[in-house]
């Protein structure tokens, strides 16, 4: 009752072949070193995930300076309307079942690009993304869900720590649940930075209730910038006692969904302190 000719006999293949529809449980990811995606992989591993941070280092290459990556993997979604959201430090792109749905292949800080797609079928999605690094931070990041109102936002705010006022002289990063800090005479750390002179960067993707006004009061001793979805909304940096540098600004926020949210901060000899806080004011 079996065919002779590569057919099937019980339901399975006798050719070698796989399945199209079966879903893979990880991500086949392959490094390379260079930016191109070009040649031979120096790495191909399996990814649970793609939720990377490597900082100033870099998973493959002797520098750590210059690197991309290749995932892909057959994902298993039912059918329905999904939102990806995908975040690279430098360039991404998504590419899914041969269409490249998001595209953000150029150099940049750390940030989000969203996508809602309408999925059908029953055969497991060909899903790619492919992220490249070009000096600095290195960060890749994607993300999915079905029917939600916002992806999943960044738990804490990502600090990147200077020596100096300049914010151009790296020493380290960490997470911080606020940039809220009142250090007095001291500093974050003293043996890594000094008392005096340093500064930082924070970056976070955030979801805010809905959308509306938002009024964001920002104070520091000394200097402070904000920017939201790249937008300078306040712009303080100078050397001033705090009650000087207190400073407020009123947003629209249209799309509450995965807000940029991006604050500098300097000090420069003497009582370091920082505070930023929001609030809604209207629809």
């Amino acid at each position: 009752g079996g065919t002779t000719d590569g057919g099937t006999t019980d339901g399975g293949t006798t050719d070698g072949g796989t399945d199209p529809c079966l879903p893979e449980d990880n991500w086949t990811g392959e490094y390379f070193d260079n930016m191109t995606l070009t040649g031979t992989p120096e790495l191909v591993r399996q990814d649970s995930g793609i939720d990377f941070n490597w900082g100033y280092t870099a998973p493959v290459g002797p520098n750590g300076e210059t690197f991309s990556v290749r995932w892909s993997r057959k994902l298993a979604l039912t059918p329905g309307d999904y939102t990806f959201t995908m975040g690279g430090d430098d360039g991404v792109r998504l590419i899914i079942d041969g269409d490249e749905v998001i595209t953000n292949w150029s150099n940049h800080s750390y940030e989000t690009r969203v996508v809602n797609l309408a999925l059908t079928g029953s055969c497991a999605h060909d899903v790619v993304m492919e992220y490249y690094e070009n000096t600095g931070d290195a960060r890749a990041t994607l993300t999915w869900g079905l029917d939600l109102d916002c992806p999943p936002d960044d738990d804490n705010w990502y600090g990147e720590y200077h020596n100096g006022t300049g914010l151009n002289n790296y020493k380290g990063w960490r997470w911080d649940s606020s940039p809220n800090y009142d250090w007095g005479r001291g500093s974050p750390d003293k043996g890594l930075l000094g008392n005096n002179t340093f500064s930082i960067k924070w970056t976070r993707i955030f979801n805010f209730p809905e959308p509306g006004t938002y009024r964001f009061t920002v104070g520091s001793d000394d200097g402070t910038r904000l920017y939201i979805n790249g937008e300078r909304e306040i712009n303080n940096w100078r050397v001033q006692k705090y009650e000087q540098g207190i400073r407020s600004a009123d947003v629209v926020i249209e799309d509450h969904c995965g807000v940029q949210l991006e604050m500098h901060y300097f000090e420069n000899e003497q009582d370091a302190r920082v505070s930023y806080a929001f609030e809604k004011l209207s629809d």
